[in-house]
């Protein structure tokens, strides 16, 4: 067995266990397609994430909005 990370020992038990080489590729096709869509899945998340740049900008808006309608006062202490 491997220690590559790529690789599954799974996907070796029933290689070894086929008997013919159509099963054999039956499985390494089942193993490839597992293999795309987790890493399909994986860049999804990725990209769907919200960065720190994002969550900075959301928060100087969230500030601005309050600035704005006079909730926080920008000049000292009034009088």
């Amino acid at each position: 067995m491997s220690n590559n990370k790529t690789n599954s020992p799974w996907m070796y038990d029933h290689l070894e266990a086929a008997e013919t080489p159509e099963e054999r590729e039956k499985i390494l096709q089942e193993w490839y397609n597992t293999k795309l869509k987790r890493a399909e899945k994986k860049e999804e998340m990725w990209m769907n994430t919200v960065t720190p740049l994002e969550k900075f900008f959301d928060l100087v808006e969230k500030l601005h909005r309050l600035i704005t309608a006079k909730k926080i006062s920008t000049r000292g202490n009034p009088r």
